[in-house]
């Protein structure tokens, strides 16, 4: 079973909380934190109990806030008929209130005030937390505001290509992609944003990413009305290959061969993960139900914990290997197509994303 540390915060210590989790992430520290790992759908109460339950140890993100929280009082509960490890981080001066002075008095709590991987305080929590895992503790030395990456990725060029819908009046737009990969004369693109919410396949079925629907629909349908005549010239029919999910050994054998394509999580591990990842939502992608918190969620075609279960994406750039059903509109879409290098001759390049 995965192995992961369960994140509880106030909303009001977003910031704090996603420092916490990327630095984690980035010392090799799997997390568990919401709204952002619960699937869609799903309900909260179900889900973050289930989450404690499973999890190896508990990092409790102290404030006043928190305390004065309706989540997290019941979190801390949890963890404790759990029996699970409970390290409260305080980053602010807190008097504790009758509650969690009751739940946290025995604990130890680590005060590190601003969040700063270099400082001792925080790399001997790591340290208890990957020894709760079975693990050794390597730090990432550079300070939690170097780690944390919040946004749309500003490391790649983009292209304008092909028109979709974009706003819920019917508008159309010029289609932005990200360029992952340049080689042999030919550009790998991702779309920029979020532009749709469609189910990996259609009510009733479950498959591969070979049988899906929403490959069908990508290579059929959705090319013939987002690329004209000359730019589908430009589009490069390429493999798919093995995608296997290590966390659940599960895997997609592929085989098959398309114009355009999801990633799988090697490739979104190749190309994105160490970057910023998350990704906006188009107004029309919302209107057909794809779900946001500021940023989307979004299909990768790498199974999820079980048949007819597909990972994806989540909010803050991170993939949920558990996944979701595959007939879920809150999970949106980001298609990846291969392009000749003589394409860009033809189309704007737009620089870094802004």
């Amino acid at each position: 079973m995965r192995k992961y540390v369960f994140i509880s915060y106030s909303t009001k210590n977003q910031e704090d909380a996603n420092a916490v989790r990327y630095y984690l992430e980035k010392n090799g520290v799997n997390t568990w934190m919401a709204p952002y790992d619960i699937p869609p759908g799903d309900t909260y109460a179900k889900i973050i109990n289930q989450a404690i339950k499973n999890c190896s140890c508990c990092v409790l993100v102290l404030s006043n806030a928190s305390q004065q929280s309706n989540w997290v009082p019941r979190e801390i509960e949890r963890v404790i008929n759990y029996q699970k490890i409970l390290i409260p981080i305080s980053i602010e001066n807190v008097i504790l209130n009758d509650m969690f002075e009751f739940y946290i008095s025995t604990n130890q709590i680590v005060n590190v005030g601003k969040l700063n991987a270099n400082s001792p305080e925080l790399q001997n929590i790591l340290a208890v937390i990957k020894g709760s895992m079975g693990e050794t503790a390597t730090v990432d030395k550079r300070s939690c505001a170097e780690q944390v990456e919040i946004g749309p990725s500003t490391l790649q060029n983009t292209l304008s290509f092909g028109n979709y819908f974009y706003g819920p009046d019917g508008e159309k737009k010029p289609i932005e992609w990200i360029i992952l990969k340049e080689e042999n004369g030919r550009k790998l693109l991702l779309s920029k944003n979020i532009i749709d919410a469609v189910d990996y396949h259609e009510a009733g079925k479950t498959g591969s990413w070979k049988e899906c629907s929403l490959r069908t629909w990508l290579n059929t349908e959705f090319a013939d009305q987002v690329f004209s005549k000359e730019e589908r010239d430009h589009l490069i029919e390429s493999e798919r290959t093995e995608t296997k999910n290590s966390f659940y050994n599960t895997k997609d054998s592929g085989g098959c061969r398309d114009k355009v394509f999801l990633l799988s999580v090697e490739e979104f591990k190749e190309y994105l993960e160490m970057r910023q990842t998350m990704a906006p939502v188009t107004p029309y992608a919302l209107e057909k139900g794809a779900f946001a918190h500021e940023y989307g969620l979004w299909w990768i075609r790498t199974p999820g914990d079980k048949y007819g279960m597909q990972a994806y994406i989540n909010t803050v750039g991170k993939t949920t290997y558990e996944g979701c059903y595959q007939q879920r509109r809150e999970v949106g879409l980001r298609p990846a197509i291969w392009v000749t290098d003589t394409f860009s001759e033809d189309h704007e390049l737009n620089g870094e994303i802004d």
